[in-house]
């Protein structure tokens, strides 16, 4: 009896040596297969990346102006052109295009067999900066210079602010803290701020000041709730509506929002709205209820 149990042990035990054998060696030709696949298609994707099977071939674009169009189309031609499709990286070229400094933003899809679709977004001027000398450039908003004028160059009607001694060529930035309170004070106009704007400084005194075409001076104080600020102004120019009307007025301030006020000609400060006017006192002011 002990011998056949020892035998029957001996023979299970041969028979699962086989069976891991067996299972090893089908895990390793697996292996092999599936190095073999992965070689083939590392290969075959090292062949399409070096034919021109997707070689792109055009690139389109969507947004800004044709001459925008076409500094997109040079910046891809020095980054990808003749690459293929499978090599081009869409968020590198995007930072590419966006050093076209009237390019704020790009976004770009591979369309595959051969083309790049490209989505820009171009930076909105919204001033003149004068500086030192002869400088004169085109600014947006965030303070970055689109374009440099020659002092022969004929300029936008744009409203100026000041540089000071910055001089920054295109795609480069004014840095200087007024002239940037100055471009926030512009890009906080409401829609519907019905005035042309001569410049925008910042006064030592009364904070930024915006000088409409007419002479009228806008005082918003401190860089601060500029968005509430020229809502207020909005509210008072509607109030005095024509060219006539505002030559009546030497200043409006609105840096207080919530009580804009207006000094006349040849007077006291009053508030440009509609509400309960207290008459002039010792101070020479009028003040309303209503608010902005």
């Amino acid at each position: 009896m002990g011998g056949r149990r020892r035998s029957g042990g001996a023979e299970t035990g041969r028979v699962q040596h086989v069976f891991l054998r067996r299972r090893a060696a089908a895990l390793i030709a697996a292996a092999v297969v599936c190095a073999a696949a992965a070689g083939v298609v590392e290969l075959s994707y090292l062949w399409l990346k070096g034919s021109s099977m997707f070689q792109l071939r055009s690139v389109a674009v969507r947004g800004g102006t044709e001459s925008e169009r076409v500094a997109v189309r040079d910046a891809v031609a020095r980054a990808a052109a003749g690459r293929s499709l499978l090599t081009i990286s869409p968020t590198r070229v995007a930072g590419d295009i966006q050093q076209v400094p009237t390019i704020r933003l790009a976004s770009v899809d591979r369309d595959f067999p051969h083309t790049l679709r490209i989505h820009i977004v171009p930076e909105r001027a919204v001033a003149l900066a004068q500086g030192a000398g002869h400088y004169r450039s085109l600014v947006a908003a965030s303070g970055r210079v689109l374009r440099v004028f020659e002092p022969q160059d004929v300029v936008p009607a744009l409203p100026r602010i000041w540089t000071n001694r910055e001089r920054p060529i295109p795609g480069g930035a004014i840095r200087a803290t007024p002239a940037l309170a100055a471009l926030d004070a512009l890009a906080a106009r409401p829609p519907d701020f019905s005035a042309h704007v001569a410049n925008v400084k910042m006064d030592p005194d009364r904070g930024i000041v915006m000088r409409l075409r007419g002479g009228l001076d806008i005082v918003l104080g401190p860089p601060l709730q500029l968005q509430q600020k020229l809502l207020a102004a909005a509210w008072v120019l509607h109030r005095y509506p024509t060219s006539a009307d505002r030559a009546q007025l030497v200043y409006a301030d609105v840096s207080a929002p919530a009580r804009p006020a207006v000094m006349p000609r040849g007077g006291y400060a009053a508030t440009a709205g509609l509400g309960v006017h207290e008459k002039p006192g010792n101070s020479g002011s009028q003040t309303a209820q209503n608010g902005a």
